[in-house]
């Protein structure tokens, strides 16, 4: 299958995501979207900033509120460690 240049329409509403494709027909499509929760210091932008944080949690420097526990654990494993860290810098980078 060659390319596809066309852009396509996203439209959210109400936690729904409608995508639409003009002019393409779709016999078989897995779609996959990734959703990163909201930032650590809830800046709106994941960066080192957020990555100081979680450090600071996990060396007991830092009180995280429920809310930033929740963005800071992106592996959902219940707990906030290196591992939550690495998955900060691949979103960064």
């Amino acid at each position: 299958m060659d390319d596809y240049l066309e852009p396509l329409n996203i439209n959210i509403q109400n936690q729904l995501v409608w995508i639409s494709v003009p002019n393409f027909e779709f016999e078989n499509i897995e779609i996959i979207i990734s959703y990163f929760s909201t930032d650590v210091n809830q800046d709106g932008i994941w960066d080192v900033l957020d990555i100081v944080l979680v450090v600071g949690y996990i060396m007991n420097t830092t009180i995280l509120s429920e809310s930033q526990q929740t963005s800071a654990d992106l592996n959902e494993d219940g707990n906030i460690n290196v591992l939550d860290i690495v998955e900060i810098l691949n979103i960064i980078f």
